[in-house]
């Protein structure tokens, strides 16, 4: 091993021998290799130099691995390549480490920790048995990976493996890298646990680097058990207050079951965000979890970017256990199988989730809970897009609520892209939530409510969405609907009082807007003015189920232009209130099987007395025969005379005539003649007439019949 290291010391080609000569400074800043030297101080010159004189120097230091410790390995995020370490590295076999899996090497690795000294401790291939906390400086723990290097933490119950101490200078790193971290025997507490103390974040600025391992117990259940071990730990990260965290390439698999009780198996999590200054910021990407009851718990006071993190079999995917939140949080490119719910965040703003698969495994078993795909709770405005969730239920039946994405006191949301597939009892729930926008959505397979509104969501514009068959569209708890906008395919409105308003943008003043409005059973058309305060109905179209009771049109004139009207009854809008034509546009001719009915029932009249036009009125009268000064319509609806006029006489009263003999006879008020003030044309009603006429006949025959008794009289007389 160290032959190796040796050589790989002298590959460098002479045309890089500048840059061989230099480290990089996460500052982009170049140290030359002296100067690096030079800054180990005279322990770490004295080390060096008693290896390469030959001498048995100090434990702990070997010579060879100077230049290695500076430029070896693969690049790390936020460093260039050759990687910059703070020191010589300590190789824990140094110390008398074995890594046979058999030896206790717990007290030879505390022991290479204990003198560190802020360099980098090197775990070469082998299996390293660790039977107690390994507590270590702010330094990074190094492995030849995953797999070839093992530290077997051996019945360690309630015990953490790697316990990092707090920092005591600013910007200082540490890490584990590219090893396995085996739990055997027993449950252990946390894998990796680093302080959760205020000055890491606010005054030492710490970092920290978690890459290229794998968690895992010793022995695996039976193969019906979906590929998980016989112990775990509680948690295999645990974070505190940090000045940045990688995360990366890492592959866990831990003890949780989907097929069994999740109250009968032990609460582990892959990782634990919890801050008592802050996590700023906690970048997590490359992760793949199976079977590990919790994904990522995300506590108090931390940022969090996760990218690109599969997590499977679970029972818990991504949650927010904190009540001190940070926001401005980011998932994007993760799957979640989680048997509970798949991503539950809770009191921030500012957060994005996007390119997101949740699904519950078909063969889980049925806690009788809810089941959540997606949880938001007091999340403010914040952008979901492109997030399908599912539920299969195809193998293991289901017996709770299954909620697609559920949102509770969620303000200024903006989703797009969501999909809601099989299996879910409502696929978008909002229970008080208001200002939400929605497009792009997609409702597949067979399943239960589209969108639920509850409990006064409002201002929420739902935008284009598809359903497929089985879906019930809209659900609508205690909310005012008239605040809930939905576009539907073909420019679908619905909402309680859906309504389309058009703006003619060049028209002239409070002559821009025109409006449809649907409200209580009634479409009505509406012009609206420019400052959008005011309405007025031009249109009242109104329904009784299947059937159109009512239309009416309110404007200074309608023109039918040469429609044939066909109707079963015609009525005015309110009794004896309004004309049929007028003295200026008269029906040329109306058409009936009878005449015209006038009521004239005893309980609609008053001041009733004898008619005072008789006889003398009658007489009075001149009957006139006459013909019509016929006009027709120009296609500016003015009048003019026609070039044929029609010759056919017409019998009559004169208006101007009847007026006269009433003046004359000192009649007074008579409802037979009227005159239209606009245009101060006469006209007569002809069955005000039929009361004078028959008085007349019974003057007359009241005359007859004295006449007829004067000449009996006169005939008595003549005889005697």
């Amino acid at each position: 091993m160290n032959e190796e290291r040796e050589n790989r010391e002298h590959v460098e080609p002479a045309s890089r021998e500048t840059e061989a000569a230099e480290g990089t400074r996460p500052d982009g800043s170049r140290m030359d290799r002296r100067a690096f030297l030079a800054g180990i101080g005279l322990a770490g010159a004295a080390l060096a130099a008693g290896d390469l004189l030959g001498g048995s120097g100090v434990k702990g230091a070997r010579a060879h691995d100077v230049t290695e410790s500076v430029y070896n390995g693969d690049a790390h995020p936020g460093y260039s390549s050759p990687r910059w370490m703070h020191a010589c590295p300590i190789d824990v076999r140094d110390f008398g480490a074995t890594g046979d899996g058999t030896t206790d090497d717990t007290a030879a690795i505390q022991a290479a920790l204990n003198a560190a000294d802020g360099r980098q401790v090197c775990f070469p291939a082998g299996n390293y048995r660790i039977t107690a906390t390994l507590t270590v400086p702010v330094i990074r723990l190094i492995g030849e990976g995953s797999g070839r290097t093992t530290v077997i933490f051996d019945q360690m119950t309630g015990l953490d493996g790697f316990a990092f101490q707090a920092a005591t200078a600013p910007g200082q790193e540490g890490g584990v890298e590219r090893m396995t971290l085996l739990c055997r025997g027993a449950h252990s507490r946390h894998a990796i646990v680093t302080p959760a103390v205020g000055s890491l974040y606010y005054t030492y600025r710490t970092r920290y680097s978690f890459s290229s391992l794998e968690f895992r117990g010793n022995q695996l259940q039976s193969a019906g058990s979906g590929f998980v071990y016989d112990y775990g730990w509680e948690t295999c990260i645990r974070l505190g207050d940090c000045w940045g965290a990688y995360i990366d390439n890492i592959d866990a698999v831990g003890t949780y079951r989907t097929d069994t009780d999740p109250l009968a198996q032990p609460d582990h999590t892959f990782l634990k965000l919890a801050a008592a200054g802050g996590i700023l910021s906690a970048r997590i990407s490359g992760i793949t979890t199976h079977g590990v009851k919790r994904g990522i718990e995300i506590g108090d006071r931390a940022f969090f970017f996760i990218a690109g993190v599969d997590i499977a079999h679970a029972y818990e995917g991504i949650v927010s256990t904190g009540t001190t939140v940070f926001s401005e949080g980011r998932i994007h490119d993760t799957l979640i199988n989680a048997q509970r719910v798949a991503l539950h965040l809770n009191n921030r703003s500012w957060t994005a989730i996007s390119n997101v698969a949740v699904s519950r495994h078909k063969s889980g078993f049925d806690h009788g809970g809810d089941w959540y795909g997606m949880k938001l709770e007091q999340v403010n405005k914040s952008w979901i897009s492109n997030i399908r969730v599912q539920a299969d239920t195809s193998v293991t039946p289901f017996t709770g609520t299954s909620y697609g994405f559920h949102f509770t006191n969620c303000g200024g949301m903006s989703c797009d892209g969501l999909i809601a597939g099989l299996g879910l009892s409502y696929g978008i729930y909002l229970d008080n939530c208001p200002q939400h926008s929605y497009d792009g959505i997609q409702f597949q397979g067979v399943s239960g409510v589209g969108f639920s509104f509850q409990n006064n969501t409002r201002d929420c514009v739902i935008g284009t969405h598809v359903f497929s068959a089985g879906w019930t569209s809209y659900e609508y708890g205690a909310v005012d609907r008239s605040r809930i906008s939905i576009w539907q395919k073909d420019l679908q409105l619905e909402s309680k009082q859906p309504f389309l308003t058009m703006r003619e943008t060049d028209g002239a003043a409070d002559q821009k807007n025109w409006k449809w409005t649907v409200n209580g059973g009634s479409l009505n058309r509406q012009i609206q003015n420019d400052a959008d305060g005011g309405t007025v109905n031009y249109e009242l179209v109104t329904r009784s189920g299947m059937s159109v009771t009512q239309m009416e049109w309110r404007a200074g004139t309608l023109y039918l232009n040469g429609a044939v009207t066909r109707a079963k009854q015609m009525v005015p809008a309110s009794d004896n209130a309004h004309s049929l034509g007028s003295m200026s546009s008269r029906w040329s001719d109306i058409y009936a099987a009878t005449p015209t009915i006038v009521t004239s029932d005893a309980r609609d009249k008053e001041q009733i007395r004898d008619s005072d036009l008789g006889l003398a009125f009658i007489k009075a009268l001149r009957p006139v025969s006459y013909k019509y000064k016929d006009v027709e319509m120009t296609e500016d609806e003015s009048e003019r005379m026609p070039a044929r006029r029609f010759q056919r006489p017409h019998y009559g009263l004169i208006a101007q005539e009847v007026k006269a003999a009433l003046t004359a006879l000192d009649a007074g008020d008579f409802a037979g003649w009227t005159e239209d003030r606009a245009t101060s044309r006469q006209g007569l009603r002809y069955e005000e007439f039929v009361a004078p006429l028959i008085k007349a006949v019974q003057e007359l025959s009241a005359q007859v019949s004295e006449l007829e008794r004067a000449l009996a009289a006169g005939g008595h007389r003549e005889r005697g």
